[in-house]
């Protein structure tokens, strides 16, 4: 499950997200995707919140917003 990849990232800076997104995929496939981390905290679903998963919606679901190269986790998004 992607949330659980993005779990891991976040753990690792120190901050935890939640979100409402699941997305199932095998790991062969996984990406590097968007989060953010530097918002308000917040209590999603009864857990705290520090950061979230970027994603955008369309006809055709939901899709985590990702990265076209490899860099490094922690890069600032412009």
């Amino acid at each position: 499950m992607m949330a659980i990849i993005a779990e891991e990232v976040l753990r690792r800076a120190e901050k935890e997200a939640i979100d409402a997104v699941e997305v199932f995929v095998q790991r062969k496939t996984l990406k590097k995707i968007v989060i953010l981390k530097n918002l308000k905290p917040a209590v999603i679903r009864g857990v705290k919140s520090e950061g979230m998963l970027l994603a955008a919606e369309g006809k055709g679901g939901i899709s985590l917003l990702t990265v076209d190269r490899d860099i490094e986790d922690g890069a600032r998004i412009r």
